[in-house]
């Protein structure tokens, strides 16, 4: 008997091959996105950690305002301490944009090399992977730094500059605008003297803590040290605390970033992989059930003549579960393929500064890519057919579907041709049920991938309309008259956190005639005017409290918001300067930031940094370029989802009526009319669902999103143009009409010798 049952299976799918051939296309499909993804998350967490040991990461860094003396060097060292000095120099290169020089490394942050070799001669340098490929300077290529020469004789990367930011509170990382270079201790020396550089050299320490001492323990001798006006090249200052910032490396941005990013990732796709199977398991339920009725007689005469339920049930269950295991094993084959890990991780490799990814296998997702697609299947299959084959044999004889109560449904309020689509939905409410579920993840997906196109594009165009400065110089030590031509501002960084990530809020000082802000209604040193971009962030409204940490200072500081103005560039808030200088304990007239219209004279002895306003506009536009081949994979997937459920729920429909569709042809019905009883009900069911399912879904995954975000210091503005609501809803309108086109042609071929089958 099984080997009867195991022949009407082979039939069964040879009569439905498209059906289950869509199927097996849809899971392979969505196993290898699911674990294309994870799998390539995986193999980019696992080669960052791996390369971080091999090349000696460090446990933090600190920044000083003068170097430290061999003396406190010693020091530090007797606590067990191991430091190597990072200082680094800026240029401005010919295209505008900065790199930044530093001497190579020996202990602490070693170079990954990409291509080529390290720098051994005076003449040669290394230059980071991302800037090399955005300059389009390979290995042999001659670049002028500083008004030397170089030779391009490597390209690689360092675990501190993971996502290389210029500045840590930048919002995001862009190869053409910055980048970082490594030399010998001989041409830094050189491009020292040479004077030609940005600002003045910065004094950066990165250590390992060799689990001798805490970092409490060192901050707390860092923050003792204190620097005398004497150390300062000729240039009076007040006596000041030797420390400006210590920065472990769990709290530093730059550092493991591409791990943060794609953490999310894993997290996702496998809720996305889950959801997708339960509702292809519940769609080949569908199918098992319409099997089940239509072949009802043939049940109940196997049943009278003692064929035991449990033959049955394995014999329906086990297409959809070959169906799903060998759209699993092939899913799990793709997704872990070259292919898939270059498309998956591309993004990855071309944002982040990290060494070429190595595949690395899971053996937790090879279980889930292989056995959750067939474990799914038969479960869903199980519980929803155990009812049908529960029922007696002479129901089963009578094909008895137990849609009486249907019949006696009264309608007589209503117009035959409602009354009928009503009913005919009704009778069809699995159906019905699946393509709305259908429709919903499909419009998951798509606002997930819209979602993200959205906040790429709302970023690009709110950060260049609110960037009205040209130049931004952060002063290292300001003269006490103001540079003609600049307005002061007083900027200190704060850090608030948000879903386990770390962000820093540029708190900015205004004086009150600053033409590039918006104006400010804060006054008092607890008031605050927060931009919206942090408003968005942190879920903030006028009225409420925020609470900011200086983490140097080991101090919380408490503002009330007053207001929030309209400034998108990173996250940054807004007081008053003399407010603010009294708040930190600064004198009068102090400033350490000046911003202008045009470039203006300043020694770059006295400068930390210099940023313009392209330099902004370049990095908007990097997210927009980064995320398109994801936007485009998620607009893609839905697509497919939505056509695929759609197409196959109709097709059921369509099936389950063959014998009314005949009956309504020998009646002398039309085609038009045909359609209108038994497609124009399911139009209306797809309009109307799709009008309410999609604010739903945008709800949804506006409220979800922000997670998966989390550790980018921008904005968080989803916000729709109604033109977009109306494409997506057009979109859904016009793939069902494609989709009723197609199957338009089933009703034609129904004959009406169908009639004769259901003969009792």
């Amino acid at each position: 008997m099984q080997t009867l049952l195991f022949r009407r299976t082979l039939r069964q799918l040879k009569a439905n091959l498209l059906r289950y051939l869509a199927l097996f296309v849809l899971i392979t499909a969505a196993m290898g996105i699911v674990v294309g993804v994870v799998g390539s998350a995986e193999s980019v967490i696992h080669t960052v950690n791996e390369k971080a040991g091999v090349n000696g990461l460090e446990d933090g860094q600190f920044a000083l305002f003068a170097p430290l003396t061999r003396e406190q060097q010693a020091e530090l060292e007797a606590l067990g301490v191991t430091l190597e000095e990072c200082f680094s120099l800026d240029f401005s290169m010919e295209d505008g944009s900065t790199l930044r020089l530093m001497q190579n490394r020996e202990a602490i942050n070693r170079l990954e090399l990409h291509s080529g070799r390290s720098a051994e001669t005076a003449q040669e340098i290394v230059l980071e992977r991302l800037y090399a490929a955005a300059q389009e300077l390979a290995v042999g290529a001659a670049v002028t730094v500083g008004g030397q020469d170089f030779t391009v004789v490597g390209t690689g990367t360092t675990a501190d500059y993971d996502l290389c930011l210029q500045n840590r509170s930048d919002m995001s990382a862009d190869g053409s605008v910055f980048g970082t270079a490594f030399v010998t201790k001989e041409a830094y020396e050189a491009l020292l003297a040479g004077g030609e550089s940005l600002h003045t050299q910065e004094y950066r320490y990165s250590y390992r803590l060799n689990d001798a001492v805490s970092q409490n323990r060192l901050k707390s001798f860092l923050s003792e040290l204190t620097i005398a006006p004497e150390q300062v090249s000729g240039i009076y200052i007040q006596k000041l605390p030797l420390l400006l910032d210590f920065v472990p490396a769990q709290d530093n941005p730059r550092i493991k970033a591409a791990n943060d990013d794609v953490e999310i990732n894993i997290r996702v796709g496998i809720l996305a992989g889950a959801l997708v199977m339960l509702l292809i398991a519940y769609v080949i339920s569908v199918f098992t059930v319409h099997s089940i009725d239509q072949e009802s007689a043939m049940i109940g005469a196997l049943y009278a003549l003692g064929l035991k339920r449990r033959q049955l049930m394995l014999h329906y269950c086990a297409l959809p579960v070959a169906l799903c295991l060998l759209g699993g094993i092939l899913g799990t084959v793709l997704g872990y393929s070259p292919f898939m890990l270059q498309q998956m991780a591309g993004d990855t490799f071309r944002y982040f500064s990290i060494p070429a990814i190595v595949p690395f296998h899971n053996p937790l997702l090879l279980l889930y890519g292989l056995l959750l697609p067939p474990l799914a299947a038969f479960l869903v299959s199980v519980l929803t057919i155990r009812r049908r084959l529960s029922r007696t044999a002479l129901s089963l004889l009578r094909k008895d579907t137990g849609n009486r109560k249907l019949s006696r449904l009264s309608l007589s309020h209503m117009r035959f041709t409602g009354a009928f689509q009503l009913r005919q939905l009704l009778r069809e409410k699995r159906s019905c049920f699946a393509v709305l579920a259908g429709i919903f993840l499909s419009l998951l997906v798509l606002i997930l991938g819209l979602n993200c196109y959205v906040l790429c594009h709302n970023i690009e165009i709110n950060t260049v309309a609110d960037t009205r400065y040209e130049y931004l110089y952060q002063m290292k030590y300001p003269e006490a008259a103001v540079p003609e031509g600049g307005y002061t501002a007083y900027i200190e960084g704060l850090n608030r956190e948000i879903l386990g990530y770390d962000m820093e809020i540029s708190i900015i000082g205004l004086t009150k005639d600053n033409p590039f802000f918006p104006a400010i209604t804060s006054q008092r040193q607890n008031e605050i005017s927060i931009s919206s971009s942090v408003a968005d962030k942190f879920g903030l409204e006028p009225g409420e409290e925020l609470l900011l940490w200086d983490r140097l200072e080991e101090t919380v500081y408490t503002f009330t918001v007053t207001e929030v103005v309209p400034y998108s560039p990173g996250l940054c808030a807004f007081m008053d300067i003399d407010s603010m200088r009294q708040l930190f304990g600064r004198e009068d007239g102090y400033y350490n930031a000046v911003y202008a219209d045009h470039a203006l004279n300043i020694d770059p002895e006295r400068l930390y940094a210099v940023s313009t306003k392209a330099d902004v506009e370049k990095s908007a536009s990097i997210f927009l370029t980064i995320m398109t081949p994801m936007i485009t994979t998620m607009t893609g997937a839905a697509v497919l989802i939505f056509l695929i459920v759609l197409y196959q729920m109709t097709k059921v429909m369509i099936d389950r009526s063959a014998v009314s569709i005949s009956l309504m042809k020998v009646f002398g019905y039309r085609s038009r009319e045909i359609r209108r009883l038994y497609l124009d009900g399911s139009f209306l069911l797809v309009a109307a669902g799709t009008l309410l399912l999609l604010p739903l879904a945008k709800c949804l995954m506006d409220t979800v999103y922000p997670s998966f975000v989390a550790n980018v210091a921008c904005g968080t503005d989803f916000s729709w143009p109604p033109l977009l609501y109306l494409a997506v809803y057009l979109g859904t309108i016009l793939g069902y009409l494609g989709i009723r086109t197609v199957l338009m042609g089933r009703p034609k071929k129904t004959s009406p010798a169908e009639i004769l089958k259901n003969r009792e």
